[in-house]
């Protein structure tokens, strides 16, 4: 079972996050993606080191966007 692997319990922001506030996290928490969630903390979205490499990268003032404008919306 997953159990056995000992899952961290998941990293979130709420969709009021910057990606600078993202980014913090995912290196202070040495992890990949941080979940999105709404104000009433269900989930909305994903952001992923791979939409930062896709999306951010190279974008002049990026840590005061909105995490909204590029997480992955409604990850299964």
């Amino acid at each position: 079972p997953v159990s056995v692997l000992d899952p961290r319990p998941p990293v979130t922001v709420p969709t009021t996050a910057t990606l600078g506030d993202a980014m913090r996290q995912m290196i202070d928490l040495k992890v990949g993606a941080v979940l999105v969630t709404g104000p009433d903390g269900e989930l909305v979205g994903i952001l992923t080191e791979r939409d930062f490499l896709a999306k951010v990268a190279g974008m002049p003032g990026y840590q005061q966007l909105p995490v909204v404008d590029f997480m992955t919306r409604s990850p299964e």
